[in-house]
């Protein structure tokens, strides 16, 4: 009994600690969402003097997981998505008019984000919301061809750019149960220096439209 008590008043100091910790952490989740994403045109007019590039695409679809940390009002998570859309038409513009050519292929684009998120509280269940991210993105364009040959649009087989990615956002979530919360949002998704051998300053941007849950634990 006393060398109970005595190995009781030793842990105490660190279940102490340890519970100290656990309280000034916030609540921890996952998320998964997936979507709607539209990059609409992308644009790139530095790739010859006086000429404008214009690459245009389908709206496709969007997924991604995160996980996150819940403090008061404020989320913050490392995310990570993709996107893909099939793109249909490459247009060129110089001081001669415009020339149209069809294009086959899709373009991929994977982000790795850091994201932050204000809450607005006191509404009972739902819960308006806006944030903003940035980090690292992967554009993938090796598979795009022109239709009428096997001439690669990106100027190489399997093109890839890495540049840099940031992201507005803003939705509405609601409490399903105290763990499960659903969630709808918007995007806007805006990626620099995605450099290609054919497009040395290709503007890639996408409006996305997502809807997925998150797990608190």
């Amino acid at each position: 009994m006393m060398a109970m008590a005595a190995l009781f008043l030793a842990l105490f100091p660190a279940n102490l600690f340890a519970s100290n910790m656990l309280a000034s952490l916030g609540d921890f989740y996952i998320s998964a969402k997936g979507g709607w994403a539209n990059p609409g045109k992308m644009n790139d007019n530095t790739s010859y003097y006086l000429t404008d590039i214009e690459i245009d695409s389908n709206p496709g679809f969007h997924m991604s997981g995160a996980f996150g940390e819940i403090k008061g009002a404020w989320r913050g998570e490392i995310e990570l998505a993709m996107q893909k859309n099939d793109l249909y038409q490459w247009t060129r513009t110089n001081t001669n008019g415009a020339t149209s050519k069809e294009i086959v292929g899709d373009v991929k684009i994977f982000t790795a984000l850091g994201n932050i998120y204000y809450d607005f509280k006191g509404i009972p269940k739902w819960t308006p919301y806006v944030g903003a991210g940035a980090g690292g993105v992967l554009v993938d364009m090796g598979s795009v061809k022109y239709a009428s040959g096997s001439t690669y649009v990106a100027g190489e087989a399997n093109a890839v750019a890495r540049g840099i990615a940031c992201q507005a956002t803003f939705g509405v979530s609601y409490e399903i149960t105290d763990q499960f919360v659903w969630d709808m949002g918007y995007r806007f998704l805006w990626l620099m220096d995605s450099e290609f051998k054919a497009f040395p300053a290709l503007e890639i941007s996408s409006h996305n439209v997502t809807m997925g849950l998150r797990y608190l634990f």
